[in-house]
Formats: structure tokens, sequence, C-alpha cells
């Protein structure tokens, strides 16, 4: 989380340097290339999730590396012609998306197309990525994985600023700054992940078509659900950038910015989760499965609560002091207040998803994921260009509030075998309604205040009140039936 947060933090600080030095309009392309590099991940056929999960379960089981060593030499022989295949078709769609796609004003078209071009080489470099990723978190190798990913992020964010400030304010710069990033990420992750392994195999070209028998099955339908789900993360800017001017598309995505707290906490926690959750179902573990469970949902309510009620209630003074943008402001704070509650729903949803998902259960979010693609990408469509990138937003807190009551339903009745939504009550109400108090407190004491950055000062002092609340009240109120979370640090009180 903390190394989540670092990247960030360096991604907030920097955008209104990056959308003062490149203009809003090219910020909103980098947006629309950062949702095409995420919709080709559908060919990653899930098996970065599948490498993972197989590992994490040869961990639990106490198997040799050797068949982990064969596992990842095997899907390399598959990825890395995936990866290539990517590059060359970006590479061949890059006149039709500068020409047909974007709707341009200030950029030309031979920029949107040498950016396209560029943008091939750097997918094409940065796919084998998230394989090795995958065996550096089967291997719960948490420390190693992340000290690596915020490395190479940060480089990647320092390296653009440096170029865009003093070399050369352009998209083309931006973009070549962050293709040679990638082939240094690759260049390590691939190293660091053979040798936590224990070094190569002997054969270089090693494919073992029996390791891919016992994988398909999962990786097939995993892929299947982020196919899906990609597509419906990604469906609300794809259809900004095709229907409202390309600027519309820049205040969107510095509105979902504005709620990164909330995917970072719960992204984090469920990156170490998944292989726990893998190992448990492999040796059977149901106690310490539902500990761990809950113990995710409380950690990931107990940050993201505050967060959610910041954006709602002071999505305005946010924007302001953030990007300093009378335009930004009124744009985005509509956005910015929708998606934050959004986002909290996503959050809480997904210790549930996977723990669906580590146990196999892939039917189920691929059932979900098939009926929102079928309900919501249309409402996109016939939305967004009548009432904007409002409306946008108000479809992915929808989408949200479907997934968060479908998952915790399935995970409780398939998995843990509870009573349905009773647990939310101990491991998410008690925090939603705590901080929601003290942060709506901040705002009624702030509502005739007209200085954006003394609201915020409000704002962060409640959200501390709300921390020491939580600490001290767990103990004497009993709210935290598992013990997992804060309880202790009240007993060591």
């Amino acid at each position: 989380m903390l190394g989540r947060m670092v990247s960030a933090g360096l991604s907030i600080a920097t955008v209104p340097i990056f959308v003062s030095k490149l203009g809003t309009e090219a910020y909103g392309l980098v947006g629309l290339f950062a949702s095409l590099q995420i919709v080709f991940a559908f060919l990653d056929f899930g098996l970065s999730a599948t490498v993972n999960r197989q590992i994490a379960q040869h961990v639990a089981k106490g198997v040799a590396n050797v068949e982990s060593k064969g596992l990842l030499r095997t899907l390399e022989m598959v990825y890395w012609p995936i990866g290539l295949i990517i590059g060359v078709s970006l590479f061949s769609a890059s006149n039709w998306i500068a020409h047909d796609w974007v709707n341009l004003s200030k950029l030309s078209t031979q920029d949107v197309r040498l950016g396209v071009i560029i943008l091939a080489l750097a997918v094409t470099v940065q796919w084998p990525v998230s394989l090795y990723i995958g065996v550096l978190q089967g291997l719960q190798e948490q420390a190693v994985q992340n000290a690596l990913s915020t490395t190479a992020a940060s480089l990647r964010t320092l390296a653009s600023l440096v170029v865009v400030i003093w070399v050369s304010p352009t998209i083309t710069a931006f973009l070549l700054t962050q293709a040679a990033g990638n082939v240094i990420e690759l260049i390590a992750s691939h190293a660091i992940a053979w040798r936590k392994l224990g070094g190569y195999p002997k054969s270089l070209f090693y494919f073992d078509i029996r390791l891919v028998k016992t994988i398909w099955r999962f990786a097939l339908s995993f892929n299947l659900v982020g196919v899906l789900g990609l597509l419906l993360s990604q469906a609300d800017r794809l259809v900004i950038s095709k229907t409202l001017p390309l600027e519309q598309l820049s205040y969107y995505l510095i509105a979902s910015i504005g709620t990164g707290a909330m995917p970072l906490v719960s992204n984090a926690v469920a990156t170490a989760m998944f292989p726990q959750f893998s190992g448990h179902a492999a040796t059977g573990s149901s106690g310490l499965l539902a500990r761990s469970y809950h113990r995710a949902l409380q950690a990931i309510a107990l940050l993201t609560a505050p967060a959610a009620w910041g954006g709602v209630l002071f999505s305005g003074d946010i924007l302001k002091v953030w990007t300093r943008n009378d335009v930004i402001v009124s744009q985005a704070s509509l956005p910015l207040s929708l998606l934050a509650i959004a986002g909290l729903l996503n959050a809480i949803s997904n210790p549930a998803y996977t723990l669906l998902v580590s146990h196999g259960h892939t039917k189920i979010p691929l059932a979900l994921n098939s009926l929102s693609v079928l309900i919501f990408i249309p409402l996109m469509v016939v939305l967004i260009p009548y009432f904007g990138i409002g409306a946008a937003a108000a479809i992915w807190l929808m989408q949200n509030t479907l997934f968060v009551l479908a998952y915790t339903f399935y995970a409780s009745k398939i998995v843990l075998h509870e009573t349905p939504f009773r647990h939310l009550t101990n491991d998410v109400l008690v925090y939603f309604t705590c901080s929601g108090v003290w942060i709506g407190f901040a705002r009624l004491l702030t509502l005739q205040v007209h200085n954006p950055l003394l609201s915020l000062t409000c704002l962060c002092l409640a959200g501390t009140a709300y921390l020491i609340t939580m600490l001290f009240a767990a103990r004497p109120l009993h709210i935290f039936p598992t013990g997992l979370l804060v309880k202790p640090l009240a007993d060591s009180i």
C-alpha cells in the first residue's frame, strides 16, 4: 500500500504540470492511450493471474521450484509473441486512430499517429512484465514486487517530468520517455522473477503441454472475466473520446485520479490476499480463509470510507487546490463526487471478487460482467453524448452498486458459508458511518469558508479524528468481532 501511495502521489502531484505543459487535449490523448493498453489486456488470456495462483498453490503444498520454473518457461513461450502481436496491431491502426477516432482541435493527426506508433513500441516491451509480476506475487514476494513496480513507475514519472519541463514539452517526447522506462522495467522484472525461482532452467526453448492442460480451464475462464471487466472499466473513456471533445476526457481522467486512494487501497490488499486465498483453497483451511477475508474487508473499509466522503463533500475544494484551474473545477466536480461513491463500492466488492476467483468460481464474475456489458455499455452510448461526463460517472456508480451486492452475496454463500450481508455491518457499515459523521461535521464547519486550502485542512483533521475514534472505540463497542484490525492496537493501549 505504501508503494502504491508513492506512485499515486507522484501521479497526483504531476498532473497539473503535465496538463500545463502538454495541454488538456494532449493529456486526454495520454488517457486514451492508457485505456487502449488496458483494453488489449484481454490477450493476457488470464495467464498472469494463473501463474500467480498456481505458484501460490505450489508454495502452500511444498512443491519444488522445478515445477514453477517449467510453468513460467512454458508461459513465456506464449506471452512474448502476444506482446509482439499487440504492438504490430497498434502500429497498423495508427492512421485510423489519428484520422477517424479522436476529435482534435489543437493536436495534428500526424502528432497522434506518431504517438500511437510509440505506444505500439511501449506496449510490446511492457506486455511480459505482468507475467513476471504474477510469479513474484505467487511466491508472496510482496516487498520485492512492490519495490520493482514502485521504482519503475516513479522513474517513468520523474523522467517524463524532466523531459517535458527542460527538454521538449511535447506528447512525442513524453511517450518516448515512457517507452524507455518500460524497457528497463522488463529487463529488471525478468531477471528478478527467475532469480527468485532459483535461476534459469537448462532449456532455453521449453514448452510443456502437460502444464497447459492443467491450467487452461481456469486461465480461459479468468480471461473471459477479465476481458468483460476491462471492457466495462474502459468503455466510459472510449465513448467519451469518440463522442465528446478530447478535453472532456481530460476532465474525466482528472476526476478519476482524484478518487485514486480507493483503488490504491483495495488493489494493494487484493494483491496481498490473492495468493493467500489461493493457498488456503489448496490446503482447505476454511478458518484461516474466513479470517483473512474479513481482515481484508475491514482494512479496505477503514481506509476508503473517509476518502469517499471527502470526494463527495469536498470535490470542488480538492480540485481547486490540486489543479488551480477554475475550468477543471467546474467540469470535474460532479464526476469526482459520483466516482468517489462508486470507488468505495468497488473497493468493498474487491475482497469478495478475489475470494471467488482464487477458489476457481469464475462463472459468477463472468455472468455478472456479461450482464453489465449488455446493460451499461448501451447506456453509455446513449447518455454520454447528451449528458456528458457526469452521465459516465453515474453509470459507473450503478455498475458498482450491482457488483458489491452480487459479489458479497455469492462469496458469503458459496465460499464462506456465512449469512450473506450480515458481516457487512461490522466489516463496513461502522467505518462508513463514523467517517461520514466526522467529515460531514467538517463540511458544516466550512460551508461559509471560501478558502479551499482551509477547507481541506479541516478535512484532514476530521480524517485524523475518525481514525483515532475507530482506534479507541474498537474494544468497548465490540465492533470488530473477528478482532483482526484495530482491536489489537486498542488492547495494547
